[in-house]
């Protein structure tokens, strides 16, 4: 995986990449595997990975913001 860096001592292969991939990224037996030729760096791996396990390395999370858990107030 080019595009996608695994962190193999946070990864517990959940499966939650594999389930947002677009046909992408398959479970081996080292944790998630991609199609290299396929992968687009779209980064749906990498946003949902509860353990923060993957990294897009074209776009590092380090350089990203984070969106928390904020909540917007709307009033009417």
């Amino acid at each position: 995986m080019d595009f996608i860096k695994v962190n193999q001592g946070k990864c517990t292969r959940c499966g939650v990449c594999v389930t947002v991939c677009p046909g992408v990224i398959g479970m081996g037996d080292n944790g998630p595997q991609a199609i290299r030729d396929l992968c687009v760096s779209c980064g749906q791996c990498v946003a949902a990975c509860p353990e923060r396990a993957l990294d897009n390395t074209h776009a590092p999370l380090v350089n990203q913001v984070s969106l928390g858990k904020t909540r917007f107030l709307i009033q009417i």
